[in-house]
């Protein structure tokens, strides 16, 4: 009988650690990078965001657009959205200037194969 009870014991104990084990690689991104939590409004593609229709990539989850606290010209990543500047030209070299509400953002374009 104890033998058993031993066995039941390592089998469980095993079963423990691949459920872990499955859990920590799920938890991975490509190439051992952690997997980018988008929220609610969006899904990870490569490291970074698509977003819901109006939502907008802040650099770490999809917001709604007056959630995006960046100033174009000040973020680097070619993935976030950004806030245009109040006067002047917008900075938007990753992307197109839209007017959503009465603010004007720098919205990144996906790329052909990721549309």
């Amino acid at each position: 009988m104890k033998r058993i009870e031993t066995n039941i014991i390592t089998v469980s104990a095993i079963a423990l650690v691949m459920v872990f084990f499955t859990l920590s690689c799920a938890e991975e991104g490509s190439a051992g990078e952690a997997a980018v939590d988008c929220g609610t409004h969006g899904a990870e593609h490569d490291g970074h965001c698509h977003c819901d229709a109006g939502y907008l990539y802040d650099g770490a989850i999809c917001v709604t657009p007056d959630e995006i606290t960046a100033v174009c010209g000040a973020q680097a990543d070619e993935h976030t959205a950004c806030r245009c500047p109040a006067e002047g030209d917008c900075p938007c070299d990753h992307g197109t200037v839209e007017t959503i509400g009465v603010d004007d953002f720098c919205v990144p374009e996906l790329h052909e194969d990721e549309a």
